[in-house]
């Protein structure tokens, strides 16, 4: 890119330079050419008066020459001289030139002359019918000096364009370093490498402005890479906890169904094996609908309704009838309402209650308050370490009882999401051998 830049500089730069100091040299030029000219014509008017005042007194041939030769040797030195033309001839005896008679000899007049060896201004100044006094300046130096400053402008404007393009490259690496660290990045950053670092610039111009978008795209790459592969961790994860919850409801399955095959079951067996089948076939169905909440990340349009939480909690102590037996269970609180989803605060309400239940509790309180609910137990409690983790997906407080109970450790993961599905929040708190506290808070 530097070498294309000092390119397209040097074929800019040179012939603007050039063309510049060309034109001021021919300004300066012509400035001399006509001082030069006007000091011929101040001076050929003086000659004129002079030889017109001599013809008065004089007409003689003789004087005549004697007059030339007189004007010619005092103007010599200046590079002026002047000639008589006497009836189309000079008094040495030559003609006058063709281009010398062209010039209007009716009057006085002026010419430049530039197509012979040396160039000259010329003045015809007719002093009588016969008589024409032309006057020679000659230009010679005038016009040496205008082509040797043509030469010295033509190695300025080279001299100049150097400086320049040297210039404008040191000034170009600037901006061209920058850009060239930025396409590195880019490519080492689309072929992998995560650990390529962008120079921080600490400028406030275009550049600074893309090094700093460039950081910012890396490091929004890099966490939304971070987030896929947490994503894609814990969705395999999920897949195959699940795989390993679901062998046990399908070893069932399998095994009532073969006991069904087999001549020795009678009837009544029949039906209760066919009972199980159904429950476990259950079991999987709601396993497999509350891992879809686990696993779904985006936010679900669900209604949200005036919810009575006293009447949801006693709804929830009914249902779960059969695994609360021999458990003193009590719904306390105030007749309150909030907006929520019944539906899924039933699904939390019964993970938390079924929880409590299977914690070796003797007492339950199922508590109704203005915010919420909360759920308090007097069962084995969940130590500080356990605590951390509850709300994992798949994770049991105690794996051999949870199991027991056809628990796949969905439970409280589930509550969690529900939780923040309702921009919630759901708090633990536990004490070893006193029981636990589950509080719900919208």
């Amino acid at each position: 890119m530097e070498k294309r830049l000092s390119f397209w500089m040097i074929i800019l730069f040179i012939p603007i330079i050039l063309i510049g100091t060309l034109f001021l040299t021919n300004n300066l030029f012509n400035i001399s050419l006509k001082h030069d000219v006007k000091n011929v014509q101040t001076m050929e008017e003086l000659i004129a008066k002079e030889v017109q005042n001599t013809l008065r007194r004089e007409t003689k041939y003789s004087e005549i020459v004697s007059l030339s030769q007189k004007h010619s040797m005092q103007y010599s030195r200046q590079g002026l001289q002047v000639k008589f033309a006497y009836k189309g001839k000079f008094f040495d005896a030559t003609n006058v030139q063709d281009y010398l008679k062209a010039m209007n000899i009716g009057n006085r007049s002026g010419m430049l002359y530039t197509k012979g060896d040396k160039p000259q201004y010329i003045i015809a100044n007719p002093i009588s019918n016969e008589l024409i006094m032309y006057t020679f300046q000659d230009l010679s130096d005038l016009y040496a000096q205008r082509k040797q400053m043509h030469g010295i402008a033509m190695y300025f404007a080279l001299a100049a364009s150097g400086v320049i393009v040297a210039i404008a490259c040191f000034l170009a690496k600037g901006v061209t370093k920058p850009i060239k660290q930025l396409t590195y990045a880019t490519k080492a950053l689309a072929k992998g490498d995560k650990n390529i670092k962008i120079p921080n610039y600490n400028k406030k111009d275009e550049i600074g402005e893309l090094g700093e978008a460039f950081a910012i795209m890396q490091q929004a790459v890099a966490d939304r890479e971070n987030e896929l592969k947490t994503e894609l961790e814990n969705k395999e994860y999920l897949l195959s906890a699940l795989s390993h919850e679901m062998r046990t409801p399908l070893t069932c399955i399998l095994g009532n169904t073969r006991l069904l095959q087999s001549a020795s079951v009678n009837k009544e067996e029949q039906e209760d094996l066919l009972e199980g089948i159904v429950e476990q076939v259950k079991r999987l169905r709601d396993m497999e609908a509350q891992l879809m909440l686990v696993v779904d990340n985006n936010q679900n349009d669900f209604v949200l309704n005036d919810v009575n939480i006293l009447n949801l909690l006693n709804n929830v102590k009914n249902d779960l009838s059969e695994q609360l037996k021999g458990i003193n269970v009590e719904v306390l609180g105030n007749d309150n309402t909030i907006k929520a989803n019944y539906d899924l605060l039933y699904i939390m309400a019964t993970n938390i209650v079924t929880n409590a239940a299977f914690a070796n509790s003797k007492n339950i309180k199922l508590i109704s308050n203005y915010y919420g609910f909360s759920v308090e137990d007097d069962g084995i409690g969940i130590g500080d370490e356990q605590l951390k983790k509850v709300f994992n997906p798949f994770y049991k407080v105690n794996t051999a009882r949870t199991r027991s109970h056809g628990g796949a450790g969905l439970g409280l993961s589930i509550c969690k999401r529900i939780a923040d599905l309702h921009n919630g929040s759901l708090n633990i708190s536990s004490q070893i051998g006193k029981g636990t506290t589950v509080t719900y808070r919208q």
